[in-house]
């Protein structure tokens, strides 16, 4: 057995230290290690229960869009029965999701709360993906009005890519 000196043990403890409290990247760099980063261990739990929460969240927040995304294209060939028995739930989970509020909007009865809400997208969510259709079917509804000018008004918002 080799006696332990002072030197020995700090060794030691450094490297168990290092292994245990702190996760670190390192690159070698003309032969010699550097530390880039050193995060402690705590933080790293934190931060990975976080994550995992935030991974649930948009998987839901995906399928929900994907689930939305089909009803509007039922919407549009015809069949209003899924999206009329969906919408309830969707709009109670998700009220402020663009998409959602678009297939709200579409399946609404009356011509002026459906411009109203179209416009409530485009005004609130201009990037998304929806914007330009709810520009669309403002559009439209001016259109046979006949507000040809306001028509064209909000055609020309509608981003030419």
């Amino acid at each position: 057995q080799v006696p332990l000196r002072r030197k020995n043990i700090r060794k030691k403890l450094k490297v168990y230290r290092d292994e245990i409290t702190f996760f670190k990247i390192k690159i070698h760099w003309f032969g010699k290690e550097i530390d880039i980063i050193s995060i402690p261990n705590h933080w790293i739990l934190r931060l990975k229960n976080k994550i995992s929460i935030l991974l649930i969240l948009l998987s839901s927040f995906i399928w929900a869009e994907s689930k939305v995304d089909a009803l509007i294209k039922e919407v549009y060939a015809g069949n209003l029965n899924n999206a009329l028995e969906s919408i309830y739930d969707l709009k109670k989970e998700h009220p402020e999701n663009p998409s959602v509020m678009f297939l709200d909007a579409l399946l609404e009865e009356d011509p002026e709360q459906a411009i109203k809400k179209f416009k409530k997208i485009y005004n609130l969510y201009e990037d998304s993906k929806y914007a330009d259709d709810a520009v669309m079917k403002i559009a439209e509804f001016y259109y046979t009005n006949g507000s040809y000018v306001k028509s064209s008004e909000w055609v020309k918002k509608i981003n030419l890519y």
